[in-house]
């Protein structure tokens, strides 16, 4: 069985940490987002506290930020699972290493 080229291995690790890469990104922009919910529900709050202000576009903003995260949560946990269940695979196996050992 042929071996596997050098640029084929070089090509397979850039495209692996291109993925950390966007996990580290995706984490980040979860973060920000996280924020970005909170602010517009303490300002949904405090124009409803408000005479004459309404907070129902804010509290909108802040409902629909939530749902994104809730999307892009879902979406990274699978990227996790899947990141999770593939790597093992590249661990070399007890016989595979010095020795031979476990």
């Amino acid at each position: 069985m042929a071996q596997p080229s050098r640029e084929w291995i070089a090509e397979q690790e850039r495209a692996e940490r291109e993925l950390v890469d966007r996990f580290a990104d995706l984490d980040a922009v979860i973060m920000r987002v996280e924020g970005y919910a909170l602010r517009a529900a303490e300002s949904a709050r405090a124009l409803s506290a408000m005479p004459n202000c309404d907070g129902t576009l804010r509290l909108r903003e802040a409902n629909d930020l939530r749902q994104v995260l809730a999307i892009a949560k879902h979406h990274q946990s699978n990227l996790d699972r899947v990141h999770l269940l593939e790597e093992p695979n590249r661990r070399p196996k007890p016989t595979q290493r010095a020795g031979g050992r476990p």
